[in-house]
């Protein structure tokens, strides 16, 4: 930002990147305790988003919810993420990516059989700050090792 010292600008940076560690650890915690409008803020404008290959992409904020969120007639849905390593670049005064080290485990409890599925992998995204408040633009999670289970 014009007038800014170096020390400044450097600060800012900082706080940008606690403010993206803090949004991702919101959206964890909101798809693992089921609080969906909470995580619908923690979205931009027509995102984009893709989980575990291109057969589940999606382009907006309510169909990104209604994925993670699963079917409710078939099965009960139980999550538990844990993210790490996080390495944020702050690429312009509005813009940033990320990449973060993941393990989830998901129980699934249906009518007539239960499954959980363990997942480690990696999130790349994008974010824009719009209005003083980053806000994920873009996310996209491999998976690098799976492991599923029927009980």
């Amino acid at each position: 930002m014009a007038g800014e010292t170096q020390v400044e600008a450097r600060l800012r940076v900082l706080e940008d990147i606690e403010a993206l560690k803090k949004l991702k650890a919101r959206y964890w915690r909101y798809i693992d305790n089921k609080m969906w409008q909470e995580l619908a803020d923690c979205f931009d404008e027509e995102p984009f988003a893709e989980y575990l290959g291109p057969e589940n992409q999606f382009r907006s904020v309510a169909d990104i919810v209604a994925y993670l969120k699963g079917d409710p007639e078939r099965f009960e849905t139980t999550a538990y993420h844990h993210g790490h390593n996080p390495d944020i670049e702050i690429t312009r005064d509005d813009r940033a990516k990320g990449v973060w080290a993941f393990y989830v485990n998901i129980n699934m409890s249906g009518k007539r059989s239960s499954s959980s599925v363990t997942m480690a992998g990696f999130y790349e995204d994008e974010y824009v700050k719009r209005g003083g408040a980053w806000r994920i633009k873009k996310t996209v999670a491999r998976a690098t090792a799976m492991e599923t289970a029927n009980k």
